[in-house]
């Protein structure tokens, strides 16, 4: 692997001193990961990230977007599983370890992490693993309620 010179997402947010990115520049990182992404899944053997996270996204001087840990941080997480940090970003089915990171799994990391980019924070925050399921699996609070 190379070296990349870059900041990662969760650092800009934090040097911006703001809650949030501006929603164009968002943009742009989301079409970004999404094709990196998208490359990813298409191969003839698909790769699945399975930690997307604002920490393993770096953009370059160049504002070029840069993925890491690709399929890493999925492979560490039992071990950290009591640090809570680590799940922020995790889709709620992957919590219990029975299920592989797939395609679903990795939007919903983008998104996740897409939500940070414009809020400045997760989109839910919690003190333990089993809190932050039941959070998770309730969606986002302030949301409408879905119609049938």
């Amino acid at each position: 692997s190379e070296l990349v010179e870059g900041t990662d997402l969760g650092t800009l947010v934090e040097d911006m001193g703001q809650p949030g990115l501006d929603p164009t520049i968002v943009g742009d990182v989301g079409m970004q990961v999404a094709r990196i992404l998208n490359t990813l899944h298409e191969r003839e053997e698909p790769v699945f990230h399975g930690g997307l996270s604002p920490g393993n996204v770096l953009v370059t001087r160049a504002g070029e977007v840069v993925l890491t840990d690709v399929g890493i941080a999925a492979a560490l997480r039992p071990v950290t599983q009591n640090a809570v940090d680590k799940w922020l970003f995790v889709a709620p089915e992957l919590f219990d370890g029975k299920k592989e990171p797939d395609l679903a799994s990795d939007l919903y990391a983008l998104g996740a992490v897409l939500h940070f980019l414009l809020t400045g924070k997760p989109p839910h925050e919690a003190d333990s693993l089993e809190e932050l399921a039941a959070k998770a699996n309730k969606g986002l609070a302030g949301l409408p309620p879905e119609t049938p």
